[in-house]
């Protein structure tokens, strides 16, 4: 019999000591009543699985850190079975004691099940019973990124009410999938549209959303405490711009939990609902600089380039302004290597 250990690793920092410090930290704060060397007498004699999750919500300057400190962790307690969850992430290759498994999306048939099974609209049945027929016929041929995963399907079948189609570009995606959080009906209320606590417009609340996005984006920040999210509110500069002197931290955060949906709180922390959306609104946010900031915008996403394989940030800024990426950061960055080349060994180098 396995003991199970669960254990997120997105506050794994230069002041947990190591990784044994630091799960026990987390067990103990479950478990006050366990000592640490219980603990360690546990791990010695191989009957637990340390479930890891998160590897890719590790701040980039702790991950060579952390890739060391589980080397010589599963080194000492190699009898114990050690599961690590992370998206796609470039690093892998240094686990070369984990086998790689990939979690699969959803078939066909899977996501047609989850249609079946959601309460959507009931007083509007058609709705549902097309976009049916659609996933069925030709959009999990088109648009089988956003079908896999089950959440994105659920946004999907939202944006479909209010378009009646479903977009083939990720960040238009995203775009009609706010649209539709922010105009959504109340299923009992026909047409009735909640108003939002700050008084905001759709748009300028994507605004303030879109800067603490990627605020909390360029610091590897994927979840907020309450003093966190303070703030981060209290530096945007789109409030500044607007003089907005009247709205709140607190009733922006209760609009985005309880009237977008954007985020939620769990654990004493509040998360994105999708980290995508995070991931879009930085974008957005990004795209609407002034080219000369551009330069420093790459710079950022060069800094996480570790993670970049499962981020969709950069591909979405890319898909909303291709010719000033191309003219700011791609030709740049060739300028730069052919001149590095030219002072070296040319081709070799």
């Amino acid at each position: 019999c396995l003991l199970p250990i669960f254990v997120q690793l997105k506050d794994y920092d230069e002041s947990s000591g190591g990784i044994l410090d630091y799960i026990y930290s987390k067990v103990d704060c479950l478990c006050s009543n366990v000592t640490k060397r219980q603990f360690t007498s546990t791990l010695s004699t191989g009957k637990c699985i340390l479930l890891l999750d998160g590897l890719d919500e590790i701040k980039t300057e702790y991950s060579g850190r952390f890739e060391q400190d589980l080397e010589v962790f599963t080194d000492k307690y190699s009898t114990n079975t050690f599961i690590v969850s992370s998206r796609p992430y470039q690093q892998f290759v240094s686990y070369a004691r984990f086998t790689h498994l990939l979690l699969q999306p959803f078939t066909k048939e899977q996501a047609l099940t989850l249609v079946d099974n959601l309460e959507f609209r009931p007083d509007e049945p058609t709705i549902k019973a097309k976009f049916r027929r659609e996933l069925d016929s030709f959009l999990y041929r088109t648009h089988r990124e956003f079908i896999a995963n089950p959440l994105l399907l659920t946004i999907m079948l939202m944006t479909f009410e209010q378009f009646a189609e479903v977009p083939s570009k990720m960040h238009i995606f995203y775009r009609e999938a706010y649209l539709a959080l922010s105009q959504k009906h109340d299923a009992s209320k026909g047409a009735y549209r909640r108003k939002l606590k700050t008084g905001l417009t759709a748009d300028k609340f994507a605004d303030y959303f879109g800067e603490l996005c990627a605020r909390s984006y360029c610091d590897e920040k994927f979840e907020l405490t309450m003093a966190e999210f303070d703030s981060y509110y209290s530096k945007l500069r789109e409030r500044a711009r607007s003089n907005d002197s009247v709205t709140t931290a607190r009733d922006f955060l209760d609009d985005l939990c309880n009237n977008m949906c954007l985020m939620y709180f769990e654990g004493g922390k509040y998360h994105f609902t999708h980290r995508s959306f995070q991931e879009y609104f930085c974008a957005c946010h990004f795209s609407k600089q002034k080219d000369r900031s551009l330069g420093k915008i790459g710079d950022v996403f060069e800094k996480m380039k570790k993670r970049m394989s499962g981020d969709q940030a950069f591909q979405m800024l890319f898909d909303m302004i291709p010719e000033k990426i191309e003219e700011y950061l791609f030709v740049p960055f060739l300028n730069k290597l052919f001149a590095e080349c030219d002072e070296g060994d040319g081709f070799w180098t």
